[in-house]
C-alpha cells in the first residue's frame, strides 16, 4: 500500500459510484417493526483477497449480466479533486472474482477515474459486506492517521463507526436512510454524518 497522502478516503461502490433506485429494501423490516436496528460490528478476522475465478451460480451470473449502473456524473467530478488531499481506495460489496473486477474497472476506466484509486477491496467468496468493509478500513487504519469512510448503507456504515471511532463515516443518504437509522439515533455516533451529495465532503470536520 503506497501511501501518498496522510488521509484516505474509502468509499461504497453501488448507491455512491454508481447510480442505482435511491431506495434500499433492506429498510422494509425496520419500517413493519418499529424497532431500532442492531449495528453491532461483527468481529473480523484478517481476510485473504483473491480474485476468484470459479464458475459464478445461475443467480450471481444473472446479478452480474443485470448489473448496468451508470456512475453518477457529480461523483465523477468530484474524484479527480479528493485525490488531491486524499487517496482513494474502493469498498464494495461486489464479488472478488475476475468477472465482476474487469467489469468494474471498464466501468471506472470509461468515466476517467480508475486512475485516481489506489487499490479497490472487493468482497470475497464467504464474507459478509459489512465485515469485508470492516476489514479494509482496519487496514487503511493500520497506514493512515486519518481515515474516512462513505457508504449510502447504514448497515454497513454504522459497525464501521462503532469499531473504529477515530474514523469519519459518512453516509450518503437516499430515501431509506431515516429508516435504517433516523436523525435521533444518529446522535449516538459522533463519528458519523449524512450527506446529500458527494460533494459535501469538501466540508471535513
Amino acid at each position: 500500500m503506497l501511501k501518498m497522502n496522510e488521509r484516505a478516503l474509502s468509499i461504497d461502490f453501488d448507491g455512491v459510484i454508481f447510480a442505482r433506485i435511491p431506495f434500499q429494501w433492506g429498510a422494509i423490516p425496520r419500517l413493519i417493526s418499529k424497532k431500532p436496528l442492531d449495528f453491532s460490528p461483527p468481529d473480523v478476522p484478517r481476510i485473504e483477497r483473491m480474485v476468484a475465478a470459479r464458475t459464478l451460480t445461475l443467480k450471481e451470473k444473472l446479478n452480474l449480466s443485470r448489473h448496468r449502473l451508470p456512475i453518477k456524473e457529480d461523483v465523477a467530478d468530484e474524484i479527480p479533486y479528493f485525490s488531491k488531499t486524499m487517496d482513494i481506495y474502493g469498498n464494495t460489496g461486489r464479488l472478488s472474482h475476475f468477472l465482476w473486477t474487469e467489469k468494474t474497472r471498464r466501468a471506472l476506466e470509461k468515466a476517467g477515474i480508475l486512475k485516481y484509486f489506489e487499490n479497490i477491496f472487493y468482497k470475497p467468496d464467504g464474507v459478509e459486506t459489512v465485515a469485508s468493509k470492516l476489514e479494509a478500513v482496519g487496514r487503511l487504519r493500520e497506514t493512515y492517521p486519518q481515515v474516512t469512510h462513505v457508504d449510502d448503507n447504514p448497515r454497513d456504515a454504522i459497525p464501521i463507526a462503532l469499531r473504529f471511532p477515530d474514523v469519519q463515516v459518512v453516509i450518503l443518504q437516499d430515501r431509506s436512510t431515516g429508516l435504517f437509522v433516523s436523525m435521533n439515533e444518529l446522535q449516538q455516533y459522533p463519528n458519523v454524518r449524512r450527506i446529500l451529495k458527494i460533494g459535501e465532503l469538501r466540508k471535513q470536520r
